[in-house]
């Protein structure tokens, strides 16, 4: 993630859609710091699914317009949305199991 944003963060000043794509970076960084406080700290796989289905959401967005301006930087988030696919898949089942 760092080196993704890192990479984008060279160009972003020079161009706009730069700008653009820190501006999903940065909320699905935040979703992404927030999901373990959710779901452990509150000991809530609801609140956990509530923020990782949007988190999911801007992460894709992020791959999609970091491609547009780096393609490196668009495929090293690839294994982040697998990731979090994955946590979204084990997520909803904690939740389902214990409702």
């Amino acid at each position: 993630m760092a080196f993704s944003v890192w990479r984008i963060l060279a160009i972003a000043d020079r161009r706009a859609e730069g700008r653009t794509a820190l501006v999903l970076f940065f909320p699905q960084l935040l979703f992404y710091a927030l999901w373990s406080w959710l779901f452990f700290g509150w000991h809530s796989p609801l609140a956990g699914l509530l923020n990782i289905v949007p988190q999911f959401l801007l992460i894709l967005a992020t791959i999609d317009r970091f491609r547009w301006l780096d393609l490196v930087a668009a495929l090293c988030l690839v294994p982040l949305a697998a990731w979090v696919a994955f946590a979204s898949l084990l997520n909803f089942e904690i939740w389902r199991l214990n409702a």
